[in-house]
């Protein structure tokens, strides 16, 4: 018997952090457009402020973060690595499977959990049998 994708959802929802609800620190930013100002949080000593700019990247569509947020993938921390594999998601570049694959892998589930709703949100259907994998392990 399979995964049915009701299932799926139930488990994510289960894993969904409270995070998504907080506002982001940098939403004057955001609503200025400040990529650049965004981009040099991406190497800030707190990891928060790192996820917020992520994130922000990602909702403004700044492909030139491609390349830093690839690298946050591999931040020490998993807010951090949720927040890149949710912003690269956001960019829309199907080329970049891989880095969220990489993510589903993750050992923290909140950071799967993002991975699996920004690829279900952006409507990767290629993604699906990496997400049915996930949900299984």
């Amino acid at each position: 018997m399979g995964v049915t994708e009701d299932q799926i959802a139930a488990q994510l929802a289960e894993l969904e952090p409270t995070w998504v609800s907080r506002p982001n620190r940098f939403a004057a930013l955001i609503a200025q457009g400040d990529t650049a100002t965004l981009r040099r949080h991406l190497d800030d000593p707190l990891p928060a402020a790192r996820a917020d700019a992520a994130y922000a990247l990602g909702q403004l569509k700044d492909k030139s973060a491609a390349d830093r947020l690839k690298q946050l993938t591999g931040d020490l921390d998993p807010l951090v690595r949720r927040s890149a594999a949710a912003a690269l998601v956001a960019l829309a570049d199907e080329g970049m499977l891989k880095e969220f694959v990489k993510s589903l892998r993750d050992p923290n589930a909140q950071v799967v959990a993002g991975a699996a709703v920004a690829l279900g949100e952006a409507g990767y259907t290629d993604a699906v049998p990496y997400l049915l994998k996930a949900y299984r392990t």
